[in-house]
């Protein structure tokens, strides 16, 4: 079914690009990379790929539209947002989202399953994922793309804080924007291959050039396939990935893009909930092997998804442009897994209790995003105005199968020879759809020549439902308002300072005892800082401070004895407050650094502590460095990272606690440049094989980070 929509997609990607094109926003393209050139300066806006991080060999970013839809700088930008390069993800070998986030300022990756993750930004789940800037679903779902592969990526951008102005929701945590690879004006390509510890291989191929003489034409392919296994038991996963792009001049000033992504993932060995129970029986700690799972080899997961991509961008004279994108994902889903619930006996193994699940899931999700901006004059100075409208719907259908039979755990001790349940027909249906659809406008204001005042709103529109066997219960809520404004203040040549204010709109699919859905989570969201930057923008530095003020936030309350559900409670009064540290780029020649530290304390109403499972203290930093003179083909980096300790109250069977002490990571990295094509290059991870708990009590469980690993790569690039 995939292979035929694939195949369709493509040929006709290819038929409508194949007629007479022009001259180009390609040029701007190449500019981006050395090439020169006469064109007049709209046309060198009117590529968005003149943002690209690849090949630009830096950890930082010269701007971004994420927060604002407006282009600006970081320095310029009034939130705090982090920039994860081409460059950084190959050094450190992040091969997927879910590695990048793990290694992102600020940001911490609950892995409560083994194929599922819930990411979290100053303790509130990230919630937001853009392509290309358009807003899509995300937050801890199986259909979400928060494991896929990076390969196909320019960069990964991460925006902290409330983002409700594009996004439709105000969220306080952060929004991932994923920014595809596009074709380049110059023919280049690379091909790789990698091998590491638990029979862990990859390969991967990126061609990208232009496909017609003249070069008003221009695409790009990108291939990449893994097949692993772990350290967990049982576990093994191989992984997919094709990616095509082609973009074309239709006028002087038109783009069009078509592209399609298609990612396809097989697991064994999956868990269903942690993978480590934490405590005995009698209320001691398990301190089981790192390879024990709550998976067996008869447990799967598999996931496919395409998603078919458009855009057409027109440039207008004056500077203003206009661009129109649409993206449609189409995923499926299919899985046997098993979930234990209980307290081991520390002699017998016995006390755990099995419950099976197995559903088929099919996911669809339709995005569209329209929007102009441009420069005006008034009052002697040049401003800038953005004015757009978003729609996205979002639908989940899964049909569970019927619970034939299952067997009694009698021995957890025993769990590789437990059999596996038979499934029979669909039991049960359920599934939820979200739309939303919102005007938004931004306007960034010269005031003088050291102040810049953006102001912006959104009137959004959410729609939600959600059956179980039976009639499907809809909420809606109409015409609110999500205001955002941030003033920036240059009081140096190399430095600004910032405030921003924005509100907070999320509605919730949490249910409280009675079954009723929560009413959505409402608050503010505050933020003051300093930038600096350097070099032309090849070093950046901020520091901020945030609070978030938060009403009807969602904690854990009760399991529903009739649907096995988790099921929670609103409260009021909640206070987030922190401070952050950032830097990114290239202090020298060769050297660069990103990576920050981030301090965060939440209080509820009555003042006591809420999302411990979230460390309050948290350093990330990257750094390499190519060496000099003879040893120049070498360069060598790390990676540290640093928490605090991170807990849950009531998981043990006597109320106990589970904990993580403070931990702290160092992974390394080396290159060795051949030759100006060959390279070779070793990840090391986990360096000094430090045991430690990634993710502790989110269901009841433990999951452990993975023990020392090496990877060894070689690439070729032509």
């Amino acid at each position: 079914m995939f292979a035929r929509r694939l195949l369709s997609r493509a040929i006709a990607a290819g038929i409508a690009l194949s007629g007479p094109t022009m001259t180009q926003i390609a040029f701007a393209q190449a500019a981006a990379f050395g090439a020169e050139t006469t064109l007049k300066a709209v046309n060198v806006k009117a590529a968005a790929a003149t943002d690209a991080t690849e090949n630009s060999g830096s950890y930082t970013a010269g701007a971004s539209s994420t927060p604002t839809r407006l282009n600006l700088s970081l320095r310029e930008t009034p939130q705090s947002i982090s920039v994860i390069t081409r460059q950084q993800m190959d050094d450190q070998g992040l091969i997927s989202v879910g590695k990048v986030l793990e290694q992102s300022v600020g940001i911490t990756l609950n892995q409560a399953e083994t194929d599922r993750v819930f990411p979290i930004a100053r303790g509130f789940a990230i919630t937001n994922t853009q392509y290309d800037g358009i807003p899509t679903a995300a937050g801890g779902s199986y259909d979400d793309d928060l494991l896929v592969d990076t390969a196909i990526y320019d960069r990964i951008e991460i925006v902290r804080g409330a983002t409700g102005l594009l996004t439709g929701v105000g969220s306080p945590s952060a929004a991932i924007n994923l920014v595809r690879k596009r074709p380049t004006a110059d023919f280049q390509g690379h091909v790789s291959a990698s091998a590491g510890r638990w029979d862990n291989y990859r390969g991967d191929v990126d061609v990208s050039g232009p496909l017609r003489d003249d070069g008003r034409v221009r695409g790009r392919f990108v291939g990449a396939y893994q097949d692993r296994n772990s350290n967990l038991d049982f576990y093994g996963n191989d992984r997919t990935v094709l990616y095509g792009i082609v973009e074309g001049d239709i006028t002087d000033t038109t783009l069009l893009t078509l592209g399609l992504d298609y990612q396809r993932s097989h697991t064994n060995g999956v868990t269903y909930g942690e993978p480590v129970p934490l405590f005995f029986a009698d209320g001691g700690r398990t301190h089981f092997a790192r390879s024990t799972t709550t998976g067996n080899d008869w447990t799967y997961l598999d996931k496919e998804r395409l998603i078919s991509f458009a855009s057409i961008e027109q440039q207008f004279g004056s500077g203003w442009m206009a661009k129109m994108q649409f993206t449609n994902i189409d995923g499926d889903i299919s899985n046997r897994m098993i979930y234990l619930s209980g307290y081991p006996d520390r002699v017998t193994g016995a006390g755990m209790d099995a419950s099976q699940n197995s559903f088929d899931s099919a996911h669809k999700q339709n995005a569209v995003d329209l929007y102009a901006n441009g420069p005006f004059q008034l009052f002697g100075r040049e401003h800038e105005l953005v004015v757009g409208w978003s729609y996205n719907e979002d639908k989940t259908d899964r049909k569970a199968h019927e619970d034939i039979s299952v067997e009694p755990l009698t021995n957890f001790y025993d769990w590789n020879n437990y059999p596996s349940p038979v499934f029979g027909d669909y039991a049960n249906r359920w599934g939820w759809q979200t739309r939303q659809d919102g005007a938004y406008t931004a306007l960034r204001l010269q005031l003088a020549d050291p102040f810049k005042l953006i102001v912006g709103a959104r009137l959004t529109n959410v729609a939600y439902s959600s059956y179980f066997n039976g009639p499907a219960e809809t909420v809606t809520y109409s015409s609110e308002i999500i205001p955002y404004a941030g003033l920036v203040y240059d009081f140096a040549a190399h430095y600004s300072a910032y405030i921003s204010y924005t509100e907070i709109f999320e509605p919730q699919t949490a249910r409280d005892r009675n079954g009723k859905l929560l009413d959505p989570m409402t608050g503010t969201n505050y933020e003051a800082g300093v930038k600096g930057e350097y070099f032309n923008g090849k070093l950046n530095l901020s520091a901020a401070i945030f609070k978030v003020e938060q009403d009807n936030f969602a904690v854990e309350d009760i399991i529903d004895p009739a649907t096995d559900e988790q099921r929670y409670k609103a409260i009021s009064g909640t206070e987030v407050r922190g401070y952050e540290l950032e830097v990114s780029g290239e202090p020298l020649p060769g050297w660069n650094v990103a990576g920050g530290f981030t301090r965060r304390i939440a209080k509820d109403a009555n003042g006591s502590n809420i999302q411990t499972i979230e460390p309050q203290q948290l350093l990330r930093l990257t750094s390499s460095y190519r060496l000099p003179g003879q040893l120049e083909k070498i360069s060598l980096g790390g990676h540290v990272t640093w928490q605090s300790e991170i807990y849950n109250d009531g998981i043990g069977p006597n109320g106990e606690r589970a904990s993580q002490g403070a931990y702290s990571l160092l992974d390394l990295f080396g290159t060795y440049k051949a030759t100006e094509q060959l390279s070779f290059q070793l990840n090391l991870n986990n360096v000094l094989d430090k045991t430690y708990y990634k993710s502790v009590g989110y269901y009841g469980g433990g999951f452990y980070g993975e023990p020392r690993n090496l990877m060894a790569t070689v690439k070729y690039q032509f």
